[in-house]
């Protein structure tokens, strides 16, 4: 007679569930990519089958058990967890599809960047085509407003204006995007010798979810204004003003014979070749500017990098954490959240900065700098004063070596070095290090006041050539 088994009882194996789910849902997305089916929108109304799924892989394990003598299936944590949330995200999906047409998803998906697939859970992708046009009066300018979508603004022979409208529907059904496209054709009006156009993005209801790109061509003559709450604003070639306003979206702006003037809240900011003034007002990401025959000026705050070069009649940026000022740009200038580089500039420049390195090179003329932290790098190219405040961080000065100057330099924790024999260095073990005199005939001032930090005057390894005069602009 066989002795009783008296051990552990037999481990339970772990239910299938969960990896069946898995599979299924897998399978699904891959369906998607070959096939193109919603897989947002078919979870929406789906979602139930897979707590049905579940129940039934759980009653045929427990048959099997029970046939079998094994101690069945076990019902993993990680089982749980993915029905309770498959539970709760398709109650919210199942609700929000309900509801669909109650609500503006064209701009949730452009204010939170939805992927259209998930887009089209809570409706259709309907895309529509049209043109319209309309005559320009003499001497006309020509006002852009579009709520969500991009504008592109281009030139033709023709006195008029050219408007083909690329337009994007979100519906649940055909016939109401169809309702929806006749509602939200672009519109005109005439106000006196101003064209206004309207891309009518609201024309089918607060909740219509239309979304527009403007193509409009028009004379190189005519003004322009433009202004989106969503979307990009490009202008190529004009012989007069332009105005931007754009919320949420990127600029550009090439050829103008005349001011520009951006105001931004978020993206990026182009603009070359512009015979005029530049002015770039709020906040935003990038800004490049090039080749502007005229002043540039930037106000607000800027998160990316800021690129300018070949800018006239001087530029002028401020911020809450930089303020600087240079009379003429004929290199480039790079700020970025913590450096700043200056090549090839006319004085005077001024510079305050709270915390950011600061590296000027080929500055002829005055030079003013102020910086709270951060390393200071300076290479004069011809007669300028100079004169340097470094709350924290050294300072390191390359001067033309048969120039003449005064120096006074000062340092109160730190050292000061120096390749000038007439200047005069005193580094005691305690109280302030000093460099002190003159180098050929004297004449500019060189002033270096630091809290801490090391200074050093050193001799320049070539002497650099002063900046060349602008060319005069061809006319356009």
């Amino acid at each position: 007679m066989a002795s009783p088994y008296y051990g552990p009882p037999p481990p339970y194996r772990r239910s299938l569930v969960g990896p069946v789910i898995l599979i299924l849902i897998g399978t699904l997305f891959l369906a998607k990519e070959f096939i193109g089916i919603s897989v947002w929108a078919m979870f929406a109304r789906w979602w139930p089958v897979l707590l049905i799924l579940a129940g039934l892989i759980k009653i045929a394990e427990y048959e099997w058990a029970r046939r079998s003598g094994d101690p069945g299936t076990r019902f993993g944590g990680g089982s749980a967890a993915l029905l309770i949330f498959i539970a709760i995200f398709g109650l919210t999906a199942s609700a929000i599809y309900k509801h669909r047409d109650e609500v503006n998803w064209g701009q949730v998906h452009d204010e939170f960047s939805v992927d259209d697939d998930l887009m089209k859970m809570f409706g259709s992708e309907h895309i529509f085509d049209s043109q319209v046009e309309q005559a320009l009066p003499a001497n006309g300018s020509l006002k852009v407003v579009c709520d969500r979508g991009s504008v592109t603004i281009n030139v033709i022979d023709e006195n008029k204006v050219k408007v083909t409208a690329h337009k994007k529907v979100f519906a649940s059904n055909d016939s109401e995007a169809q309702k929806r496209d006749a509602e939200s054709h672009p519109t005109f009006t005439v106000n006196g010798s101003q064209v206004v156009l309207n891309a009518n993005t609201k024309g089918g209801g607060e909740m219509s979810g239309i979304h527009t790109d403007l193509d409009v061509s028009l004379p190189r003559n005519a003004s322009v204004e433009v202004t989106t709450r969503k979307g990009d604003i490009t202008i190529m070639g004009r012989n007069g003003s332009v105005k931007v306003t754009d919320n949420h979206g990127d600029i550009t702006v090439e050829d103008v014979n005349g001011e520009v003037y951006a105001s931004v809240d978020r993206g990026n900011t182009h603009a070359v070749k512009i015979t005029g003034n530049v002015t770039v007002d709020g906040k935003g990401d990038d800004i490049a500017l090039d080749e502007i025959t005229g002043a540039a000026r930037i106000n607000g705050e800027f998160f990316g990098d800021i690129r300018l070069s070949k800018i006239t009649k001087g530029l002028h940026f401020t911020s809450s954490h930089t303020d600087l000022q240079v009379a003429r740009l004929d290199g480039e200038l790079n700020l970025d959240p913590s450096d700043l580089r200056i090549t090839n500039a006319f004085g005077p420049v001024v510079i305050t900065a709270r915390s950011k390195g600061i590296d000027v090179r080929g500055i002829a003329g005055d030079l003013k700098i102020d910086s709270d932290v951060g390393e200071i790098a300076i290479e004069s190219s011809t007669g300028g004063n100079i004169e340097v405040t470094s709350h924290r961080g050294a300072v390191k000065l390359q001067l033309p070596s048969k120039a003449g100057f005064e120096v006074n330099a000062l340092t109160r924790k730190g050292e000061v070095q120096t390749d000038f024999e007439s200047i005069k260095v005193t580094n005691p073990d305690k109280g302030d290090s000093t460099g002190i005199g003159t180098v050929g005939k004297g004449g500019n001032k060189v002033r270096i006041n630091s809290e801490l930090g090391d200074i050093e005057i050193r001799k320049s390894v070539a002497e650099p050539r002063p900046p060349s005069p602008p060319p005069t602009p061809e006319p356009r």
